[in-house]
């Protein structure tokens, strides 16, 4: 009877230990910023050239996250690419004159 309770305390804790490396996982990668449930806007930014920038990379102002890249398109009246934001409700006064730029965050990092 005891090694029937050790064996199925071991698999509860080997489940739950399962889900946390789940959990772990999304929240690492980013991916729970976009889905859970944030009030926001789309933008649309053209550029030239976007280099190496993907979808859900960090939209940031004064280095501040503010927003994720949606999506990556190509624009094929204008031969640009078109980059889709969604920032955040909270950054609703961006003045008319406002630039996009795309950065890299140090030598080898991810781009901004």
């Amino acid at each position: 009877m005891r090694k029937r309770t050790v064996e199925i305390a071991v698999g509860i804790f080997v489940i739950l230990a399962g889900i946390a490396l789940i959990l772990l996982a999304i929240k690492v990668s980013g991916l729970s910023d976009i889905y859970e449930g944030n009030e926001g806007y789309y933008l649309t930014a053209d550029f030239e050239n976007v280099g190496g920038l993907k979808p859900r990379a960090r939209v940031t102002i004064a280095g501040v996250q503010v927003g994720r890249v949606i999506r990556i398109d190509f624009d094929q009246s204008a031969f640009l690419a078109r980059v889709t934001l969604f920032m955040n409700k909270n950054i609703d006064k961006l003045p008319d004159d406002s630039k996009a730029s795309i950065l890299t965050s140090g030598l080898l990092g991810d781009n901004f």
